[in-house]
């Protein structure tokens, strides 16, 4: 059971392929992994079924975990506005799968969170992944999505540890 000042924050890294989801603990002290996973809609072949699939899975990990905060990251420009588009539908059916769960929703883009996690925002994926499993002491092997997802979820957690110290 969670008392007062322990947390649950479920981070999002939003792909038409690929959605990675991480889940951590929190309290002013520790930062603890509960959950991760990934979303793999490559071989469907419809886009509506990948984001049918992709609504249900979010769906069902937030009301499985009902986490006090949900972060997703922003979409980026990208010079393929057919890849922003597509990418836009898979944040957008995240974003519907909770909102009715009336949970705090946060934004952070790629930079900020590399900035955050690794130091600088021009950080590769592999030095957030790195950093990522020694922050959470992982020992076990994680796609970069759902590296992805936990460093986005972490991103906030230090934002709200800056925020109460203030």
């Amino acid at each position: 059971m969670l008392n007062n000042t322990n947390k649950i924050i479920l981070g999002i890294d939003p792909g038409l392929n690929i959605t990675g989801y991480g889940l951590i603990k929190f309290d002013n002290f520790n930062i603890n992994y509960l959950y991760g996973g990934y979303i793999y809609c490559g071989k469907l072949y419809h886009l509506y079924d990948k984001l049918k699939l992709i609504y249900n899975t979010i769906y069902n990990i937030t009301n499985q975990f009902l986490p006090n905060y949900i972060v997703i990251e922003k979409i980026f420009v990208s010079k393929n506005a057919d890849t922003a588009i597509k990418l836009g539908h898979a944040r957008g059916v995240a974003i519907a799968a909770i909102v009715n769960f009336n949970i705090p929703l946060f934004e952070y883009t790629a930079k900020q969170v590399k900035k955050v996690i690794v130091g600088k925002g021009s950080a590769n994926k592999l030095q957030v992944k790195y950093t990522i499993c020694k922050l959470l002491n992982l020992k076990i092997s994680l796609k970069l999505d759902v590296t992805d997802a936990l460093a986005i979820a972490v991103t906030h957690c230090y934002n709200i540890k800056s925020l109460e110290n203030n």
